[in-house]
């Protein structure tokens, strides 16, 4: 269940469909796992609304890739 300030997210949300994980500003912030329609999956730090920090991406195809990313 998503937390709304001023009508736009902020605090944690949780949706089946894309993102679970934390929300400030409206933005994805802090940590979280995102799941492309793709089948790329990132799992980890976010900032901004960008993959910010540690994390780990899994292709489609199970290629991985665990390190850091910024913005």
């Amino acid at each position: 269940m998503g937390v709304f300030n001023d009508g736009i997210f902020d605090g944690e949300n949780e949706t089946s469909v894309r993102f679970v994980g934390e929300y400030k500003n409206g933005t994805f912030c802090g940590q979280g796992m995102y799941t492309f329609a793709n089948g790329r999956k990132y799992v980890g730090a976010f900032e901004n609304g960008n993959e910010h920090g540690a994390g780990t991406e899994t292709l489609a195809n199970g290629d991985k890739y665990v390190g850091y990313w910024r913005e």
